[in-house]
């Protein structure tokens, strides 16, 4: 009983002391002896980071994982035992004719190729001595070792041994210093692949790992210690997981590679995964497979994978001293002449490259001191050189005499040669100076003169950027300018403004101040030849002071993030520089997947700053945005921006890379110490407006100032992006509010319940707080604050004190209040409604109809609400305004505003049009914005209905609201339904008389523009007077295309243009966009914003106009309206003789553009035929048009532009004056005795015709309709051809 006792107390005290030893290393075996405290917290010598933190970065990815610390600790921080060393200094082709002699004694079989294999027929294998073999025997199988030294019979002992032929292989090439780490890996996968396939399997990709672990415990001495070593059980484990994560890597990347390929990748794609396939026939189901290129990648630490640390550790560690880790030796070799490990046939040994154990080799300093020895003696006449000449002449001391011994014999060679009339060239010159070299190794030298070249251009460019950061620094220690000086420059600006218009052109200034013309461009941030009064400040602010803008929280973290960039491109300088200076720095900084996370709180604030300087939203800072923050000097947002650029980024990205992570977390932390504070975060401001405070919060939110409390609503749309309910959820609500209305406790709580609505989904709970507060769902009492002056008249109507002066303010206020109050925001040109009616001048007579707010105000209040939600500054069609972002579906939308501009321009009518006596009517105007409820009611555009609306709430009401239509009056009732004529309502395709963005194939379909709602098309706006004063835009770019690349057509065109792009005959802008619906992130685009389309659009020669999905394209007005000439594809169209200018077989262009009578478009639209398109002619069509030839289009354009654009001001005839042209022409064929299809004669016999019924077809998912001909006039005038 007492040694029973004696042994168990024993037991649990050896089991104490193994686990005090391990760290980190739970669920396992704990080491006898394990490393010290010292040794695990030390930093390790080729990487900055310890032991004990590879081991926490492990177990926090993975808290259930087996780090074996002792394992790793000695493999990391030990040296290999001393009978291994000399392998370390093996080549490649040392291991590679092992290999081949390993499996020629198979046969190339790989059934019959031993995985062990005894002391004999290691020996053979190797073609080393006995003694070196025991070596390896004691390594790597110490039973057998230990039974070796105990026989007499030294051969018999030898052939009882077992090694594992690939543990021993893995770990000698995983050791190698001569062997280059890409090779390595080559080397170490190819054992295990057993089929060639490059790619392993999961268990190919098990042997991998455990001949990996075994071999290198075996070299460096632990293949004895079993407490050290990890058990197979615990191998098993990380091969499962490890394999799993692969697993999804390699999946990830083949996803990433479908979604963002084109059709020729994705058949590439298909092709390669169908050969794979056939390349490994089974019988069974198909193996997961992961290929080489992301094994290699996890093991390059690319993923920022913290269970690969060890592995891709233990490789670096033993990396080439001379040479980069990732550095591909076989970067410079053809194809077939790389090196692959094969099971099949004998691997040839490959030509030794970068890393090789022949001095003669060059390095990459004697190759950049041989090409200035070289172009010196050229310049010098003569190669004739002693050792001194060359080192006086290029003032270098480092001309070492070992180069200087194969300098000369090449300097004599060349000599030689020269005198028999041979040109020396400096590539014949390296190969004399190394006559081993092969042709990769020429490109190799190519390559790395080439390398060199760059580093001292980055070297110009971290210099630069140093002296920015001091520059900068300076103005961060100049205090803001006073006020009084403030008001001074004021005053001078609005001295030199004399307009008021706020903007100043450069010749003014020029002119007023003397200043030069070069240092106005420089600040003309804009670049549109204007200087406001910000840009004015900058410009004149005194050296002493800088501009109020240059100061604050997000100044700060711009000029760190400067600081931030310089060190780390002088960090990568100084890396360059070693590999020239004949070593390589060979501690690298810490994993990235070790770093600690950045805390919310700061990666808050970045988002936030991030957020307010990227004011297009498409996830990057762009130049452009950033020098117009004026937070900085335009020198040093130019810096900062090519910066940025140097990192492989367009701007600036919200995604910080791994070396900016610091930045986060020193930069923004020391701000905060300093008392520097950011600004509130979106989740920060909206948290703010949480119960109790809702009450009152809710109504700013709702209308957005409207209420008289103006109110941000970005914070609410950028905090719920994620987690949004349905459409079907939201409906839902609505309907339990309304059949709970009644219950006293509904009533109560309804305004909380309302805002908990909000937080779940900003966009549509906005319009669903409007339907439930303002559309009589809910008491007023439950909504609104009264004793705050808030009420139902004030928030959701317009109030008493708006009292209308006329009939067509009323209607104003009744179809659009409370957005617009005080009449119509536009105004008629007085030529409008004028109209000659036999013989006699009159004017128009016009009933508008009062529908109810269903039809008009309450479907434009919710999809207002729901664009400044999106952030949009801008309305919907009401004012002219351009958007300074792109801004989600809104943005999208408001090229359909047109039918809210006409309601408009009608309700603008002076006295004596409008009539509320509908028979005296001419016209009856039926005020439903068909496209609007379209727009509103398709769940955002996310549902499918909304492209052929099928989701429109109000028509199915409209008919039984117009008491005055019948069969006999129909033909007179104008319908507005400004949408592409397939993505209407139904019931409203049918009416004879309608205005849509068209085709059109009846008389009564008016085709009207797309609506021009930037201020800079107005009349009389910037271009106007640039082009009156003489100063028109000088059109730089050749071609401009801005759309999205999605069908055929336009990939044709826009392909032509890129191949131009590239070959740099003529510039040409493409912006390409992206869009997710479903994510409403619509704009995925490198057009920063609606104002730079303009301002590009401005400066360009050419705009494509090609197919899209309807006819219709905002685009071709655009151009019109900026001076691009249209280009568009002519295809032949389904009627015989005409043209289209959308799609093979598709409506003629005179039934696709508005006003066709009346515009000559021929005169300036350039029409390539399909031929010429399939052909690949297009842009050599366009080089052949003349100077003058584009001239007289531009001047076509400028005598079109007033009839295709809308004028708010009324200041002249516009497109709505065309309209009514058109409306009045189709008016005039309803009269007796006037030519008209049957139903539509205005006499006694059609008044006991049929009710309506138009006959009208049900939508018919993926036809394209283009109005039913049912209802259309049989008659109506012949087009121009």
């Amino acid at each position: 009983m007492a040694a029973v006792s004696r042994a168990k107390s024993e037991s649990e005290a050896g089991k104490a002391r193994r686990k005090s030893s391990s760290v980190g290393a739970p669920n396992g075996r704990k080491s006898s002896v394990g490393p010290s405290a010292d040794v695990l917290h030390r930093s390790l010598s080729f990487t900055d980071c310890s032991v004990q933190q590879i081991g926490l970065a492990v177990l926090s990815e993975d808290p259930d994982w087996k780090f074996d610390t002792g394992f790793w600790c000695t493999i990391l921080t030990g040296d290999p035992a001393d009978e291994f060393r000399s392998f370390q200094n093996r080549t490649l082709g040392f291991w590679i004719q092992v290999y081949n002699r390993w499996q020629e004694a198979g046969h190339w079989n790989p059934a019959k190729v031993a995985d062990c294999v005894d002391g004999e027929e290691l020996q053979k294998l190797l073609k080393l001595p006995p003694n070196k073999v025991i070596e390896v025997i004691k390594l790597f199988d110490p039973t057998g070792h230990r039974r070796l030294s105990g026989s007499s019979s030294g051969g018999e002992g030898m052939k009882k041994c077992k090694i594992k032929v690939r543990d021993f292989m893995t770990a000698g090439v995983v050791l190698s210093r001569l062997i280059a780490t890409k090779q390595k890996l080559k080397f170490i996968l190819g054992l295990f692949d057993i089929d060639d396939s490059r790619s392993l399997d999961e268990l190919e990709f098990a042997g991998f790992v455990t001949a990996f672990i075994h071999g290198l415990g075996a070299s460096f001495g632990l293949r004895h210690k079993e407490d050290v070593m990890p058990t197979p059980k615990s191998i098993h484990l990380i091969v499962q997981r490890l394999y799993n994560r692969l697993g999804e890597i390699a999946a990830g990347r083949l996803k990433a590679l479908r979604d963002q390929g084109n059709k020729d990748t994705l058949g590439l794609l298909a092709e390669a995964i169908r050969s794979h396939q056939l390349s490994r026939p089974q019988a069974g189901p198909p193996r997961q497979l992961v290929p080489f290129s992301t094994l290699v990648g996890w093991c390059f630490r690319e993923y920022q994978d913290p269970l690969a640390l060890p592995y891709a550790l233990s490789i670096e560690r033993f990396c080439p001293k001379l040479q980069p880790l990732d550095e591909d030796p076989e970067a410079h070799m053809d194809e077939e002449e790389k090196f692959y490990l094969s099971h099949k046939g004998p691997v040839p040994v490959p030509i030794e490259s970068v890393v090789t154990h022949d001095s003669s080799m060059l390095t990459r300093r004697e190759v950049v001191l041989a090409r200035a020895v070289f172009h010196f003696c050229v310049a010098e006449g003569t190669f004739q050189m002693t050792h001194r000449e060359l080192q006086q002449g290029l003032g270098r001391e480092d001309l070492t005499a070992d180069l200087w011994t194969k300098l000369q014999p090449a300097l004599e060679r060349i000599t030689d040669e020269r005198s028999r009339g041979i040109k020396a060239d400096l590539f014949s010159f390296l190969r004399k100076l190394c006559p081993g070299a092969q042709k990769m190794h020429l490109r190799m030298f190519d390559s790395w003169l080439q390398q060199f070249d760059q580093m001292i251009e980055h070297q110009k460019f971290v210099e630069a950027c140093e002296q920015k950061v001091v520059a900068q620094s300076h103005v961060n220690n100049l205090p803001i300018i006073p006020d009084v000086e403030l008001a001074r420059l004021e005053g001078q600006f609005k001295a030199i403004d004399v307009e008021g218009s706020g903007f100043i052109t450069l010749a003014q200034i020029e002119t007023a101040m003397g200043l030069d013309s070069e240092l106005l461009r420089k600040y003309d941030v804009s670049a549109d030849g204007f200087i406001d009064m910000h840009e004015f400040i900058a410009m004149m602010c005194p050296d002493n002071w800088r501009p109020p803008e240059m100061s604050g929280f997000d100044q700060e973290v711009l000029s760190s993030l400067l600081s931030h960039s310089a060190k780390k491109h002088r960090r990568e300088l100084d890396s360059q520089k070693s590999l020239y200076a004949g070593s390589v720095e060979r501690k690298s900084a810490m994993p990235a997947s070790m770093r600690p996370e950045v805390p919310e709180e700061t990666w808050a604030a970045w988002n936030a700053v991030f957020d307010r300087l990227d004011t297009d939203k498409d996830g990057v800072i762009s130049s452009s945005e950033l020098r117009s923050s004026m937070l900085l000097s335009q020198d040093i947002c130019e810096q900062l921006i090519a910066s940025t650029m140097m990192d492989g980024n367009d701007g600036i990205p919200r995604r910080v890379s791994a070396s900016q992570k610091g930045f986060l977390l020193v930069v923004l932390g020391q701000l905060t110490r300093l008392g520097i504070k950011p600004m509130p975060t979106p989740e920060d401001a909206v948290a703010r407006l949480r119960p109790p405070m809702c009450r009152d919060e809710k109504q700013s939110l709702s209308y957005n100032g409207l209420c008289g409390v103006k109110s941000d609503l970005s914070p609410c749309a950028a905090t719920w992006t994620e987690a949004r309910p349905g459409y079907g959820e939201k409906r839902e609500f609505e309907a339990d509010a309304l059949s709970r209305a009644p219950e006293d406790r509904m009533l109560r709580d309804f305004s909380w319940m309302a805002w908990k609505l909000l937080e779940r989904n900003c966009w549509p709970d906005f319009s669903a707080h409007y339907g439930l507060c303002c559309q009589g769902l809910a008491p007023p009492e439950s909504c609104f604050d009264a004793s705050a002056g808030r009420t139902f008249e004030r928030c959701c109507r317009c109030d008493a004190t708006s009292e209308p002066q006329n009939l067509g303010q009323w209607y104003t206020q009744q179809f659009f209040g409370p957005l617009l109050c005080d009449g119509p925001s536009v105004k008629a040109h007085d030529s409008d409604f004028w109209v000659l009616d036999r013989g006699q001048r009159r004017r128009l007579r016009v009933y508008v109809y009062p529908l109810a707010r269903i039809f008009n105000a309450d479907l434009l209040n919710r999809l207002q609400l729901g664009g400044w939600t999106s952030g949009s500054e801008c309305d919907y069609g009401l004012t002219p305004c351009t958007e300074e972002r792109w801004n989600s579906l809104f943005s999208v939308y408001r090229q359909f505003a047109t039918e809210v501009l006409v309601l408009l321009k009608f309700l603008a009518a002076p006295e004596g049009v409008l009539t509320e006596d509908p028979s005296e009517a001419d016209l009856f105007v039926v005020p439903y914005l068909a496209k609007t409820d379209c727009a509103e009611s398709g769940n955002a555009g996310r549902d499918p209905c909304w492209g052929k609306c099928r989701c429109a709430t109000a028509v199915k009401y409209l008919f039984e609201s117009l008491p005055h239509y019948s069969w006999r009056t129909r033909a007179r009732h104008l319908f507005l339904a400004t949408g592409d004529i397939k993505d209407l309502p139904v019931e409203v395709q049918g009416q004879p008389l309608l205005l849509s963005l068209g085709a059109s194939f009846c008389g009564g379909h008016i085709v009207v523009p797309s609506p021009n709602l930037d201020p800079d098309l107005q009349p009389g706006a910037k271009l106007e007077l640039q082009e009156a004063a003489g100063r028109e835009p000088a059109r730089h770019v050749f071609a401009y295309w801005f759309g999205s690349n999605d069908k055929p057509w336009r990939r044709r065109v826009v392909g032509q243009l890129l191949q131009y792009q590239k070959a740099g005959v003529e510039k040409v802008v493409v912006h390409d966009i992206g869009s997710n619906y479903e994510a409403r992130d619509i704009w995925q685009t490198t057009a920063a914003s609606p104002q730079m389309v303009l301002e590009e659009m401005m400066r360009s020669e050419f705009c494509p106009i090609v197919q899209g999905d309807v006819p219709h394209q905002k685009r071709l007005f655009d151009a019109v309206l900026t001076g691009c000439i249209p280009v568009v594809v002519a295809f032949p169209s389904h009627v015989p003789g005409r043209v289209s200018w959308w799609l093979p077989q598709g409506p003629p262009a005179e039934r696709m553009v508005p006003f066709w009578d009346s515009i000559d478009y021929r005169s300036f639209v350039v029409e390539i035929s399909q031929a010429e398109v399939e052909a690949g002619r297009l842009m050599e069509r366009l080089l052949q048009l003349s100077p003058a030839d584009r001239t007289r289009r531009r001047e076509a354009m400028r005598a079109a532009r007033p009839m295709l654009r809308f004028d708010f001001a009324g200041s002249a005839p516009d497109a709505f004056s065309e309209t009514l042209r058109e409306i009045w022409s189709f008016l005039q064929t309803l009269w007796p005795g006037r030519s008209t299809s049957v139903g539509l004669m205005w006499d006694a016999a059609n008044v006991s015709s049929p009710p309506f019924d138009c006959g009208v077809p049900p939508a018919v998912e993926g036809t394209q309709m283009y109005g039913h001909m049912a209802c259309c006039p049989v008659v109506s005038r012949q087009p121009r051809g």
